[in-house]
């Protein structure tokens, strides 16, 4: 019967996840775990050898809100494959325990780029429509260059953007630069773009770390603080964002500091918080923030 179910270990592996009871046994059955219960099963397919079984596990474990899978899910969050890791990331923000907080701060500097290119194609981009966010891509050949496929523009060896192909030309491709950076780096003429067979890049890890630092909450916030003292410019980035979305009166003071940050981007989102929690409009000006809070810190305690 489970064979009519389950099309292969993939399936029986999401079939964990069912709230009907039959379909759980059915899976455990055909996954030769009958005896454990379904969170046990699952945290021990977190090691399997098949990376799509790791991911389907990891998902899976979230989306019971295993709270037993939490420190096995943070040792995903250093798996070999970056959409483990995401999943991994993905399901402790829907477990939501604040012991994941510090690694998911730790997986926001999972910044490595895998590639998977197709053969023989080499490409640059040509210029950036600031305008339209468009940019024109110049390909070495185009045959294989598909609509739809997904480059990611590299700088050296840092991610800096994708583009997803919309206009295939003789030797060029125009496309539209999806909302992905590292840093403040911005896709520019002379960059490189790879185009990828497999879409298998950290910058999943990122996002997914990033949305579950914003579930689990008020507990992110003094290692999100501590964060913006840090030296990587991307994750004071991403701690400032994440602090935006909880708006939180007890970052206003460190995010005052955040105002002098290196980083344009971290100023800016400094701001964009100290806005949202405060209901004051200063902008960027730290002198004007710094005399009203010495004023009114008192009605934030």
């Amino acid at each position: 019967m489970q064979e009519k179910i389950f099309a292969d270990r993939t399936s029986a592996v999401k079939g964990l996840g069912s709230q009907d009871k039959a379909t759980e046994r059915l899976a455990l059955f055909y996954l030769d775990m009958m005896g454990k219960d379904r969170a046990e099963a699952l945290i021990s397919l977190l090691k399997d050898e098949d990376s799509e079984i790791r991911r389907v596990a990891a998902e899976t474990l979230g989306k019971i809100r295993a709270l037993s899978a939490v420190e096995p899910l943070i040792t995903i969050l250093k798996d070999e494959d970056p959409i483990a890791r995401s999943k991994a990331a993905w399901a402790l923000g829907e477990i939501g325990d604040g012991r994941a907080v510090e690694p998911l701060i730790g997986a926001l500097k999972d910044n490595n780029v895998q590639s998977q290119a197709t053969p023989n194609i080499h490409a640059k981009v040509l210029a950036v429509d600031r305008d339209t966010n468009v940019a024109r891509v110049s390909v070495g050949q185009v045959d294989g260059v598909k609509k739809g496929q997904m480059f990611f523009i590299c700088r050296g060896d840092v991610l800096i953007g994708k583009v997803m192909v919309e206009e295939v030309n003789e030797n060029t491709c125009s496309s539209t630069v999806l909302p992905y950076k590292i840093g403040n780096l911005k896709v520019e003429e002379g960059d490189d773009a790879n185009p990828q067979l497999n879409e298998t890049v950290s910058a999943y890890v990122q996002r997914e770390a990033t949305g579950a630092l914003v579930k689990i909450g008020i507990p992110t916030v003094p290692p999100l603080i501590a964060a913006l003292k840090g030296d990587d410019a991307y994750v004071r980035e991403e701690a400032t964002r994440v602090l935006c979305k909880i708006k939180t009166p007890y970052a206003v003071e460190p995010l005052l500091f955040a105002l002098k940050d290196k980083d344009l981007v971290v100023r800016e989102l400094a701001a964009r918080v100290l806005r949202v929690t405060t209901g004051q409009h200063f902008g960027e000006d730290y002198a004007k923030w710094q005399e009203w809070w010495s004023n009114n810190k008192n009605l934030f305690r």
